[in-house]
């Protein structure tokens, strides 16, 4: 067949057939001329695997599946899991984890007042004192944190 017929059957242009041909999908008989069963088959075939992801350029369609599954299998695991309540969101944690250390500090500040109302024999030297060393603790763990 001419590359007219072939530009028609393939509803493509005459630099795609001389591509194909190139690229041994369409199969030249003589110059100009083509075997239009031959390259009929061999367009299909190409097609086919392109569409099935066998194609030269395509991905390996078998590993990109296996690596979706996998991702949504672990999406839903983490979905369970959160409503079982066995993971927590972390920006969740985060702000608990702000509110309890806050009120810890708050806490810890109070003590030495307590211990003045506890213990009226302790000196206001005594008191002072007590706080000191728990600011010390408080600010030795707040580096280490850090």
């Amino acid at each position: 067949m001419s590359i007219a017929v072939m530009t028609a059957a393939f509803d493509v242009s005459a630099r795609r057939i001389a591509q194909l041909a190139d690229e041994g999908v369409a199969v030249r008989t003589s110059r100009g001329r083509f075997d239009l069963i031959a390259s009929t088959a061999n367009y299909c075939r190409r097609l086919r695997d392109a569409a099935s992801g066998r194609g030269e350029d395509a991905p390996d369609l078998t590993a990109e599946r296996t690596r979706l599954a996998k991702e949504q299998a672990d999406g839903k695991a983490i979905e369970n899991d959160l409503k079982r309540g066995r993971l927590i969101d972390a920006e969740e944690a985060g702000a608990r984890w702000d509110d309890e250390i806050v009120k810890l500090r708050a806490r810890l500040l109070a003590v030495p007042g307590e211990v003045a109302l506890s213990l009226p024999h302790l000196t206001k030297h005594d008191v002072s004192e007590i706080d000191r060393v728990l600011r010390d603790a408080m600010t030795a763990a707040a580096d280490v944190a850090a």
